[in-house]
């Protein structure tokens, strides 16, 4: 798989009362200029060719209203599903 994939989560509370993350997304992310900046990318087919050589997998939680937290970064997707999966177990993926 070489493009973003969403995860769905169990909904469950966190201790003082708020919503946890809903859902993860794996994403193939890239270093894009000098300062360090990077971007997520739909898949790596997208990702232009001069950025591939920096490229990297992150696990990001989304927070109901909020947005997305990034969880980490990973040199292969692999890598990623591992700890998703040693984190939160086996996870429905979302179409």
């Amino acid at each position: 798989m070489t493009e973003r994939e969403w995860f769905k989560l169990p909904e469950r509370a966190a201790a003082g009362g708020g919503l946890r993350f809903d859902a993860i997304e794996i994403a193939p992310v890239a270093v894009i200029d000098a300062d360090g900046n990077c971007e997520a990318f739909t898949s790596l087919s997208e990702m232009p060719a001069k950025f591939r050589a920096s490229a990297f997998w992150s696990l990001y939680g989304h927070i109901p209203g909020q947005g997305a937290e990034c969880i980490g970064d990973f040199k292969s997707r692999e890598h990623a599903i591992q700890v998703l999966y040693r984190m939160f177990g086996e996870l429905e993926i979302l179409p």
